[in-house]
């Protein structure tokens, strides 16, 4: 009887309450529902993630090697461009048949360029006054019987330069490499050659009036008849060079080297020529006989001789 009740009410031997309790019910003992695992099309495996981050650093360097070849290619042809440019001028300069106005053109874009050759140019007669070649590389150049008026050939390297017949009026060539040029008959009045470098230069027979060469290196330079009248050669270096028949008149020698200097059939009416250093006492005696100051000279001048000579007594 006890038996049978039990059995309808559910509690048989108490095994099947155990077992239905113990059961599972998707429940943590503490309540809490479980984490849910998410849909598997919302997890990305990382595997894929490294494959697309491979083919952008691909494309990457793809897209810069392509870039560095276009930009190769296009400094190859201007490169190539630029040369045929350069050699097109050179011709123009070194044949014939070019015009003074398109040699003069050639010329001033090999300047601009850089160029530093200049074998077989043909410069000569050329219009080149007020052009501004400062600190250019003209070594060797040949600008005879061209006109240079102004010209600005500060720093300029002009060595073994040919400036026959130039005319170079109020051209300034401070601090100009001009060792070895020739300068045969040039015109440099109111020139600039402060501290320019003269050495073993030809100015022989240039017609210079009011030029400065003070500080210049005019040491072993070839001056026969050169006429300096009433420049400056204050402080420059005339050693060993040669004066012969060159005309001095009223030119400021003061502090100027002359050691060694040919002075033979030279003029030096009216210039300081006491206050250079270097002359020999005979070349003194022979200055002093002939080109002591006269009535024309300044009284400055005159003052500045007595004294001079009252200290070599």
């Amino acid at each position: 009887m006890g038996l049978s009740i039990g059995r309808g009410l559910g509690y048989t031997d108490g095994r099947e309450t155990r077992e239905s309790l113990a059961e599972p019910n998707m429940a943590h003992s503490d309540g809490k529902e479980p984490r849910r695992s998410p849909p598997s099309s919302a997890v990305v495996p990382s595997s894929s993630l490294q494959r697309d981050h491979q083919l952008v650093r691909l494309g990457g360097l793809c897209l810069l090697v392509l870039l560095s070849f276009n930009a190769w290619l296009t400094t190859r042809q201007i490169e190539q461009q630029s040369s045929a440019s350069r050699e097109h001028l050179f011709w123009v300069i070194c044949h014939e048949g070019g015009t003074p106005e398109s040699r003069k053109e050639a010329f001033l874009a090999l300047v601009a360029e850089g160029n530093s050759i200049w074998t077989s140019a043909r410069l000569e007669k050329l219009n080149l006054n007020g052009v501004d070649l400062a600190g250019t590389y003209l070594a060797g150049v040949i600008l005879d019987g061209s006109r240079m008026v102004e010209a600005q050939l500060m720093r300029a390297d002009l060595l073994q330069a040919s400036l026959k017949t130039v005319d170079l009026r109020k051209a300034s060539f401070v601090g100009a490499q001009m060792e070895e040029v020739l300068a045969l008959r040039a015109k440099l009045d109111e020139a600039h050659f402060f501290e320019a470098n003269l050495r073993s230069a030809s100015l022989e027979q240039v017609h210079a009036h009011k030029a400065q060469f003070v500080e210049a290196d005019l040491s072993d330079s070839y001056l026969y008849m050169a006429d300096f009248t009433g420049s400056s050669f204050t402080g420059a270096n005339l050693t060993d060079a040669n004066l012969e028949a060159a005309i001095f008149r009223n030119t400021d020698l003061s502090l100027a080297v002359m050691d060694g200097t040919r002075l033979v059939d030279a003029d030096f009416s009216g210039a300081n020529w006491w206050r250079a250093q270097g002359l020999t006492q005979s070349q003194l005696d022979e200055l002093s006989a002939k080109y002591a100051p006269d009535e024309d000279a300044s009284a400055e001048r005159r003052d500045d001789y007595q004294r001079w000579l009252g200290n070599q007594k």
